[in-house]
């Protein structure tokens, strides 16, 4: 079975255009937070909520759903585990988040000003290159539950995570500006002019690849 984990604030429409031609496969849909929750507990949790025992899994997890499955990783059998569009340790955040995780800014701006603040900056962040790709975007930021959010991003700024586990596939774009590629220092299957939303602009492609990781096609 494959397990797709989405990214901050997306849901099931993300892995929309994945063709994994006939293969099983759950959406992993979110769990309500607990206040406060660390991501390697909220990943306890989710994976406890979905797994059946003694089934073959396959996880994959994107963007912020990629250090999530790291984290399941760390606690549960899995037979492959990708991240697309991610990082597996919290040292490959970019400056900017970098940044971020000094200040407690997400916990005093107001839920409305950071959804202005997404839609002013989401096209260049995501990368997205054309008109279907924006309006699917900014209805993913608008639909985003305001407490999820709210807790998601608090839980990412202090995520720590050192440990790099040679097992866990990568696939990332080179034209990635939420994660960039300049510090991601682990190996990666590069996707060229790949982007942040490139699960959604090259899906054939990345569905290609997926299942090739799967087969054990390629490592």
């Amino acid at each position: 079975m494959i397990y797709l984990i989405p990214g901050l604030g997306a849901d099931a429409k993300v892995f929309k255009n994945l063709q994994l031609k006939g293969e099983s496969y759950v959406i992993m849909d979110w769990i309500k937070p607990i206040k406060k929750e660390s991501l390697a507990n909220y990943a306890q949790r989710l994976a406890e909520t979905y797994f059946i025992p003694n089934e073959e899994i396959n996880l994959v997890g994107l963007s912020m759903g990629g250090m999530i499955a790291k984290e399941i990783y760390k606690s549960f059998k899995v037979n492959k585990c990708i991240i697309i569009s991610s990082i597996q340790i919290s040292s490959q955040f970019s400056t900017s988040i970098k940044l971020a995780r000094l200040t407690p800014l997400h916990k005093i701006i107001p839920i409305g000003s950071l959804r202005k603040l997404n839609h002013l900056t989401a096209n260049y962040f995501f990368s997205v290159k054309d008109d279907i790709s924006r309006r699917a975007l900014h209805k993913t930021i608008d639909e985003t539950d305001p407490e999820f959010l709210t807790w998601a991003i608090g839980a990412i700024l202090e995520w720590k995570c050192t440990q790099f586990e040679p097992k866990i596939i990568h696939i990332h774009g080179d034209r990635d500006r939420i994660f960039p590629i300049k510090n991601i220092d682990t190996p990666v299957h590069l996707i060229n002019k790949g982007g942040h939303w490139m699960i959604v602009e090259r899906g054939k492609e990345i569905s290609e690849l997926l299942l090739k990781i799967i087969y054990n096609k390629i490592d």
